[in-house]
């Protein structure tokens, strides 16, 4: 749950100097890479190169990683520093949303620079950069949706699910039960849960964002509409009536 206001633009300052920091940190590491780290540029040589996944080159489901070593290599060049980029992008934007996601919910700032800040103590491999960018940004969209569901993060987490499957097929699962975890959290185990939760697994990207219009959210039944009390009364009385002359033997 959140405690405090909401965050001001101001408030995430320590975070974008923790975030930069762990950014810088994580692209010197890749002057030390390892043989892991070449596994995954290897495969983007080969999509560069013209070979696809599991047709030329066996491929774990690391499709995105892949291809985003691709990216950065057409527009770096084929040398260690594109990849240098990509870990630091991706570390500062997973450290950032990690501090933003525990200042909203403590209500503390320094509870939050601590918690990111134990990133960069850590030292995690460079080549697994994929795990805390996925996590962070799906644990981000998780508790958003915990503090106000609608059918659009709904459909937004479907996307993330589909997402971390190309990064990793374990992944997508551990995404998908955290995806249906916060919409218990937000409803609880409800049939309101339930369409909230195949409507992000379908990924209804044109649904409405009205919860009352998209039928995501108001799962009662509309009130009828009833009729005006005076229009009431009027058919009870031709109904009356009928039936006394019916009685009588004389017609309308």
């Amino acid at each position: 749950m959140r405690t405090g206001a909401e965050p001001r633009p101001l408030d995430h300052i320590p975070g974008v100097v923790i975030a930069v920091i762990a950014g810088l940190h994580k692209a010197i590491m890749m002057g030390a890479a390892g043989n892991d780290d070449y596994q995954h540029l290897t495969y983007a040589r080969q999509l560069l190169a013209g070979d696809l996944p599991l047709r030329d080159f066996w491929d774990i489901s690391t499709t995105l990683q892949e291809a985003v070593s691709a990216v950065s290599q057409v527009v770096f060049g084929y040398r260690l520093l594109s990849e240098a980029i990509v870990v630091g992008i991706a570390t500062a934007i997973a450290v950032f949303l990690v501090f933003r996601v525990i200042r909203t919910m403590t209500g503390s700032a320094w509870v939050a620079v601590v918690c990111a800040s134990l990133f960069i103590v850590a030292i995690p491999r460079t080549y697994a950069y994929p795990k805390w960018l996925v996590y962070a940004i799906s644990a981000s969209l998780w508790w958003s949706y915990v503090w106000w569901p609608s059918a659009r993060k709904a459909v937004i987490g479907g996307v993330s699910v589909a997402a971390a499957f190309y990064w990793r097929h374990d992944h997508g699962v551990l995404v998908a039960i955290g995806v249906a975890l916060s919409m218990a959290a937000a409803h609880g185990w409800t049939r309101e849960a339930m369409r909230r939760f195949r409507a992000g697994r379908t990924r209804r990207v044109g649904c409405r964002t009205n919860p009352r219009r998209s039928g995501f959210a108001d799962l009662r039944h509309r009130p009828t509409r009833r009729a005006h009390p005076r229009a009431t009364r009027r058919r009870a009385g031709r109904g009356e009536g009928g039936r006394r002359r019916a009685r009588s033997g004389h017609g309308p």
